[in-house]
């Protein structure tokens, strides 16, 4: 049974704020110290211009205490959630009742009740409407929550499914953290709000999706991990998450070989973590698509995690591929996590 993806509606925060920016901050949170010429390497090689982020940066800064920065992340994860899953409906030509069940994904933010009952109120869904909340799955969210969505779809046609990701990854920002880990996500990180309704019917023009991928890296959990402290939650990693993204590659080709020839990939959204995380995605895929997109994203928005990967499948609907073009969307994250689609973009329904 395939099922059909709806153009990705993308919500950002007010606060656009440049690389320049950031590491203006680094320097004067870590002047004097030893690694500070390192840290502002790591950042400049980032290939990010801007990020958005839901406080000013001299706002972010000040010292908040965890209760403090949890309260405002999870307001920023909800309305940047509920503002994308309006925008999702309006392009999916759905009213909120006609939604059968919600995902709400997200990592950053501790909350309960969370997402999903707050999108349920605002937006006004059915109270029998199916909840399958995510929460554990960090920058893989996007892809993980459309492979979850297409196996809800397959299970019982007919069925309407709202996938809403939404971050504020902005609330790991640590300036005068030592190191360059710190750095690398205090220049990576931003904030985002992402939606999207799969369906079994084709309502516009975009992804059917055919099948799904999803791995678990084995003995992977020290890769990338986030945990609370007294300022909040706190993301960091160790050297095994250079060749995560590497080692599951193989894994999603074997996958991919099922299927012909003439089926494999000429598009891809890419998850656009870091220059690491895309060439990885590149060097492990056999006549890898080209993946400028992916790169546009990172450029315009860093990392907001789970969200970024739907914003670069956004940006093929706006330069779609051809009709009956194979394609594929791949995430990864903390677990060590691998989720992908593929299917083949349909510009019609068919017959």
């Amino acid at each position: 049974m395939a099922a059909y993806v709806s153009c990705p509606a993308v919500a950002l925060p007010e606060h656009q704020v440049p690389t320049n920016a950031v590491l203006a901050d680094i320097a004067r949170a870590q002047e004097g110290q030893p690694g500070l010429s390192a840290a502002l390497r790591i950042v400049k090689s980032l290939r990010v211009d801007h990020r958005f982020w839901s406080l000013p940066l001299e706002e972010l800064t000040l010292p908040q205490g965890i209760e403090a920065r949890n309260r405002w992340t999870v307001e920023a994860v909800y309305q940047l959630g509920a503002q994308a899953a309006r925008d999702a409906l309006r392009a999916a030509r759905l009213d909120a009742g006609e939604v059968d069940c919600l995902i709400p994904v997200h990592s950053s933010g501790i909350a309960m009740p969370g997402l999903g009952v707050h999108l349920a109120r605002v937006l006004g869904l059915r109270p029998d409407v199916l909840h399958v909340p995510v929460t554990q799955v960090g920058c893989t969210g996007g892809s993980w929550g459309l492979a979850l969505a297409a196996q809800l779809v397959a299970a019982q046609p007919g069925r309407r499914v709202l996938l809403v990701v939404s971050e504020a990854l902005s609330s790991c920002y640590r300036p005068a953290e030592p190191g360059i880990v710190s750095a690398m996500y205090s220049g990576l990180f931003g904030d985002c709000g992402a939606a999207a309704v799969v369906t079994s019917d084709w309502r516009a023009p975009g992804l059917r999706i055919d099948d799904w991928w999803t791995y678990l890296l084995p003995d992977s959990s020290t890769c990338y991990w986030m945990e609370p402290d007294v300022e909040g939650q706190r993301f960091a990693s160790t050297p095994a998450a250079l060749r995560a993204v590497t080692a599951c590659m193989p894994d999603l080709v074997e996958r991919l070989k099922a299927v012909p020839q003439s089926a494999w990939p000429v598009w891809m959204a890419a998850h656009p973590g870091g220059p690491r995380i895309i060439e990885s995605q590149a060097a492990g895929l056999p006549d890898a698509p080209d993946l400028a997109h992916a790169w546009e994203s990172l450029r315009e928005h860093g990392n907001p995690g789970g969200p970024a990967v739907l914003d670069v499948l956004r940006r093929h609907y706006a330069d779609p591929p051809a009709h009956g073009a194979p394609g594929l969307v791949a995430g990864f994250g903390p677990g060590f996590f691998g989720a992908a689609v593929y299917g083949a973009w349909m510009e019609h329904a068919e017959n």
